[in-house]
């Protein structure tokens, strides 16, 4: 009898359609233009988001979010290239919430919400031009470039004033500590260091907020770069404050130590180089962690997936692949494709119209040289007064940049009291927002004591003003001074309010861009209110053609 042979029936893997050229060019290049008109109505948002970073050091990294969200997208190109057209109206209803955050923004305050709201708003308008074109599968991929990507909205300033200022705290009193124990003779008044009779003034510039920032963005963008397990990314990115803080104390110590015996030029160079130094040890320290890590055996990366899990991660190409091949044969269904683009397409192409209405910017630099000839003619004189013209410190021309300014020093020869005026005008908002005096005065060792709303006579005119009260501890004791302050705008006004006139616009580009100016007076501590008033009365009144040309409306200006 002859033997039979049983064998298993073969069954061989159906093959796994592959996206042809042309497939692709179809999913991408109409998407790539898609997210091109998703962010032309907003230039002027990227722009200041550029400008940010090129003038604020602290906030520098901005500039190197594009590349990191570039960089994420080149590492997971394979498995978009998977990707095939999945029209989807959630992208759309995404969309619109971007366009509402931007255009109420202003609605919201300037301090938090508002500018995350303008800032964000357009982000959110990328991810919805990506998802109605792509479909919400790309969430997934994309995940790590969407999450950096919202790095590109700026930190409102509340919170990068607010974190500086504990930073110089933080950094004064340990190094204050150290120093001691080193056998230095250490007096702390604040964020004022009197080392061997010399001061030091940890600024902003010493308080590591660069590197808290700068690190934080490094450290993300690496981690979400290789493939680390979950709590070893999350744990690298909570270290990132403490280690700013340390770094900043490894530049801090040496360069105070310096200050204190040197002199400023010798400690300025070291204070630039250590910079460089403390950053790269920041680094190394990192790399060594990771290296303890893998030491004690803990799993630093992800495992690979089974080959069925991976399979079935890839079915996203797979399937799309089958789906192209159902479309090709039994067509595109009108009522699906392109109706998400096209109602998308329309509806940006309306918000740029809307927002082409803003503030226009044809006359601003014709705007900027008009003031400055206004300010430099400013007459800040008094009878029986002697008045002393002065500039800024280099500080605050890094900090200000300004367009222009006239400073004056009026001294009564009778009594040596007198009043400092300044009229500081610059070019864009934002570069005042330091320079205001709740955050100005405190960075240099002054502490706020009170201020108060009040208004100064300006010819037939109530100008608003607000009078702040600060107090310095020096080695020579206590000083106090009056701050009278005031914001003027080319939208007409004088304001006494500091987010009115400056941080509302800070955050909008465009309106950034016209500039804003600032009338201080700081008046000695012997000074009585009503000298005061009557001090700033008679400047002001002297001076009103000059506010008035700043303050001219942007209907006004010649164009």
């Amino acid at each position: 009898m002859p033997a039979v042979t049983c064998s298993a029936p073969t069954t061989t893997a159906p093959p796994v359609p592959h996206r042809s050229p042309e497939s692709v060019a179809h999913a991408w290049i109409p998407g790539v233009v898609l997210v091109a008109l998703a962010v032309a109505p907003f230039w002027h948002v990227w722009a200041s988001v550029g400008r940010i970073g090129l003038r604020e050091s602290s906030l520098g990294y901005l500039l190197l979010i594009p590349v990191a969200v570039g960089l994420l997208i080149w590492q997971r190109r394979k498995r978009l290239l998977g990707l095939s057209v999945r029209h989807r109206w959630v992208g759309l209803v995404v969309a619109a919430a971007g366009v509402v955050l931007y255009r109420y923004a202003d609605r919201l305050g300037p301090d938090l919400v508002g500018p995350l709201a303008w800032f964000g708003g357009p982000v959110l308008v990328v991810y919805g031009a990506v998802i109605a074109w792509w479909g919400t599968s790309v969430v997934v991929p994309l995940a790590a470039a969407f999450g950096v990507l919202l790095l590109v909205v700026p930190p409102p300033e509340s919170i990068v004033t607010a974190v500086a200022f504990q930073l110089m705290f933080v950094s004064a009193t340990v190094t204050t500590d150290v120093l001691r124990l080193l056998g230095y003779d250490v007096q702390q008044y604040l964020h004022l260091l009197v080392i061997n009779g010399n001061e030091v003034n940890v600024a902003e510039a010493c308080s590591g907020i660069r590197s808290f920032f700068a690190l934080g963005v490094v450290i993300t963008v690496f981690s979400l770069s290789l493939p680390f397990v979950w709590w070893l990314r999350i744990g690298m990115i909570a270290l990132t404050p403490v280690m700013a803080v340390l770094g900043n104390m490894l530049r801090l110590i040496p360069t105070s130590m310096m200050y204190g015996s040197t002199g400023e030029g010798a400690a300025g160079l070291a204070h630039d180089v250590l910079g460089i130094v403390s950053f790269a040890s920041i680094v190394m320290v990192y790399l060594g962690l990771l290296s303890l890590v893998r030491w004690t055996g803990l799993r630093v990366f992800q495992s690979p997936k089974p080959r069925s899990e991976k399979q079935r991660d890839d079915k996203v190409g797979q399937t799309k692949g089958e789906v192209d091949s159902l479309i090709a044969a039994r067509g595109t269904p009108p009522h699906r494709f392109g109706v998400v683009t096209a109602a998308l397409a329309v509806g940006l192409l309306g918000v740029t119209a809307v927002t082409a209405q803003d503030w226009p910017t044809s006359g601003v630099s014709a705007y900027h040289r008009q003031v400055a000839e206004q300010v430099r003619e400013a007459r800040f004189t008094l009878p029986g007064m002697t008045a002393v013209d002065s500039g800024l410190p280099g500080v605050a021309l890094d900090m200000l940049r300004p367009n222009a300014f006239r400073c004056v020093r009026l001294v009564d020869p009778q009594t040596g009291s007198g009043v400092y005026v300044s009229l500081i005008h610059c070019r864009y908002v934002r570069d005042m927002l330091h320079h205001t005096p709740p955050v100005c005065y405190p960075n240099s060792g002054w502490v706020e004591l009170a201020r108060q709303r009040d208004t100064v006579a300006m010819a037939d005119e109530a100008v608003p003003v607000t009078e702040y009260r600060f107090q310095r501890m020096s080695p020579d004791g206590s000083q106090d001074i009056y701050v009278m302050n005031a914001f003027i705008t080319p939208d007409g006004q004088v304001s006494a309010d500091q987010a009115d006139a400056v941080g509302q616009s800070a955050f909008q580009g465009i309106r950034d861009a016209w500039g804003v100016a600032q009338l201080s007076l700081l008046f000695d501590a012997q000074t009585t209110r009503e000298q005061r008033r009557a001090l700033a009365s008679k400047l002001l009144t002297m001076n009103a053609g000059v506010i008035n040309e700043i303050r001219r409306t942007v209907s006004e200006v010649d164009r």
